[in-house]
């Protein structure tokens, strides 16, 4: 379970006491980020998402940019806050809202006044589809692999119904905080939840893993060599995502397409696949599949490109999806970090940035540390050698939230991807 705390813009329509009490609220959880743990580790939990807005926080002239620059101080060290892109994320979502912890996002809900509901909205579970087995399968037929993409989406839709129809005899009692208490909803204790699985008030999703991956299994190139390539992406993404709006319209359950973070998945899927098809270039010769839509982790692309090319993906799930970029140590360099994120502005509605500010307790080196084992997890210091990872704090975004690798490795792929990351800009 990943806690997310939101960081909404100051009320501009609001008294200015009350406007002042919000900017020292929120200046003050950005401040305490910023200082880090007791030593100057950085937190992993909770994760902390920040509202960007033009005409509020966005540009120099709009009157809290500097609770903007503040956020972005805290992301060149801590890595978050994450930034919901308030005028996109209305464009892709239907209003603005917070994600559910690592990104996903539900739909608008309104009340049986009409009147709009900003909180009690829940997921009811995620199933994800292997897209590079069904590439696979296909053998370069792109008919075939949209034959078996139905068959497995209708699967995956019967595998969610199951859940969904035990989900409707669970009664409130049976977790008072969420559905008695008001954490989701107010029912009296035998009430069932049915009434809560319906219309927008959850979603039910169906994820995927491997675009990339699987546009090389399918066509021989992906989009890291063929800018064509995006549109074939696009087109698996548009038809998984137009078969949930279908499903939607005829259960009135919230099937949303839900691009899949996959920590454990990625290397799942791809070490099952080993097994039946062996080592193919470029789909599985690297032990793990590339998460949903994103460019692959290891090549080389500048940030803005970066940022061009998965927007044009991010956009049509409705179940939600983020984009990210890889930075090196940005301390000294906030306002590259700021143009970064202002430039993504219009572009995604939901973007983090990952920066190097590992910490050698032994020397005070504030950087990246050095991997000397690709598969377990085993660091050097640049400065001092050292190699004592009880002395360290490695930080690392493992897909949504982050993870201290220099207490608790991930998945062993997992571990190999992010080593295999390449710096979008180094700093």
């Amino acid at each position: 379970m990943v806690i997310t705390v939101e960081l909404d813009t100051i009320d501009l329509e609001a008294s200015e006491e009350i406007q002042k009490i919000q900017y020292m609220i929120i200046t003050g959880m950005l401040n305490t980020r910023l200082k880090g743990l007791t030593g100057g580790i950085t937190p992993v939990f909770p994760k902390l998402c920040f509202e960007l807005k033009r005409g509020n926080n966005l540009e120099v002239t709009d009157k809290y940019y500097d609770v903007f620059k503040l956020a972005v101080k805290c992301s060149s060290l801590r890595l978050y806050p994450d930034y919901l892109m308030h005028d996109k994320l209305v464009e892709v979502t239907g209003g603005y809202k917070a994600p559910m912890s690592c990104r996903s996002f539900i739909p608008e809900l309104s009340d049986e006044k009409g009147d709009r509901v900003v909180g009690g909205g829940f997921n009811q579970g995620v199933v994800s589809i292997n897209l590079v087995r069904l590439a696979l399968q296909a053998q370069g037929d792109e008919g075939e692999f949209y034959k078996l993409l139905d068959q497995y989406l209708d699967l995956t839709k019967d595998a969610l119904m199951i859940r969904h129809n035990k989900l409707k005899k669970v009664k409130a009692n049976q977790a008072p905080i969420l559905y008695q208490y008001g954490a989701i909803a107010r029912l009296k204790p035998d009430d069932t939840i049915e009434s809560l699985l319906y219309k927008n008030r959850s979603t039910i999703s169906i994820g995927y893993v491997g675009v990339h991956n699987a546009l090389v299994a399918l066509y021989g190139s992906s989009f890291d060599t063929n800018i064509n390539m995006v549109a074939k992406g696009i087109k698996m993404i548009r038809y998984m995502n137009d078969y949930c709006t279908k499903v939607k319209n005829a259960t009135n359950i919230g099937f949303s397409l839900y691009s899949t973070p996959a920590e454990s998945l990625a290397t799942k899927f791809c070490k099952a696949d080993i097994a039946e098809y062996g080592i193919i270039k470029g789909v599985t010769d690297r032990g793990y599949y590339e998460n949903s839509f994103h460019f692959p982790s290891d090549t080389e692309i500048n940030p803005f490109d970066k940022i061009d090319l998965e927007s044009k993906m991010s956009c049509i799930p409705t179940g939600g999806a983020i984009q990210y970029t890889e930075f090196g140590n940005m301390v000294h360099n906030v306002e590259a970090l700021e143009t970064t994120i202002r430039y993504a502005y219009d572009k995604c509605h939901y973007f983090g940035v990952n920066v190097s500010s590992d910490r050698c307790f032994a020397c005070g080196y504030i950087g990246e540390m050095e991997s000397t084992d690709e598969t377990n997890n085993k660091y050097k210091c640049p400065q001092c050698d050292s190699t004592d990872n009880t002395k360290m704090s490695v930080i690392r975004r493992l897909c949504g939230y982050l993870g201290s690798l220099s207490e608790r490795p991930t998945v062993d792929n997992k571990m190999k991807e992010i080593k295999h990351r390449v710096k979008h800009y180094k700093g």
